[in-house]
């Protein structure tokens, strides 16, 4: 897909394109702590430079270059968002809120946690768009199984009364989601890169 995003007339890929990274785009937004409305205006301004800028986009060696090279669009368009509401009032506090240097090394440690937030949410965000594309091949509650085993990390015997299934049935059902997720996004991912 990113090769055909070149073609700025073709309306069909970039429907797609718009269709699959939307709502990525907004919820790394909303991740900075901006409003809706600032997030879809960020939005906005990030699909306006991919339009101005996909002619010189090279695709890096590993897989996810695109996805990380719009992340940091995102990033950086919500800066300029934040930047533009103007300088943060301060608050006082009391020295009861301080807890020694743990505010610090949090601060420190969310900056080198930034790159993975990002690709997890790229993650997640594709395995939820390959699991709707899945609702036609396999049924609701395979699904919701493997949501629940999976995605929400619930313990088999959990799953199990919940869903009202033995544990063999859990588990066929989670290997038959992970099957046609698997073949989805290499489906996904092909699109994407051709």
């Amino acid at each position: 897909m990113i090769g055909k995003l070149k073609d700025l007339d073709d309306a069909q890929t970039w429907g797609e394109f718009f269709r699959v990274y939307d709502r990525l785009v907004l919820g790394l937004a909303r991740q900075r702590g901006l409003s809706d409305g600032e997030a879809e205006d960020v939005a906005q301004e990030v699909f306006r430079c991919v339009v101005e800028t996909i002619h010189r986009f090279k695709p890096g060696r590993r897989p996810g270059s695109f996805r990380r090279w719009l992340s940091r669009l995102t990033h950086w368009r919500s800066i300029d968002m934040i930047r533009e509401r103007g300088p943060l009032k301060m608050v006082p506090m009391d020295s009861k809120d301080w807890d020694d240097d743990t505010a610090l090394v949090d601060q420190v440690a969310d900056k080198d946690d930034a790159e993975e937030r990002i690709e997890g949410e790229a993650r997640r965000y594709l395995i939820q768009t390959a699991l709707r594309q899945l609702e036609r091949d396999v049924s609701p509650r395979q699904i919701q199984v493997f949501q629940l085993l999976v995605l929400e990390e619930w313990p088999v015997r959990k799953v199990c009364t919940f869903m009202k299934m033995n544990a063999g049935a859990v588990y066929v059902a989670r290997h038959r989601v992970i099957t046609r997720l698997r073949e989805e996004l290499i489906r996904m991912q092909t699109k994407l890169v051709t």
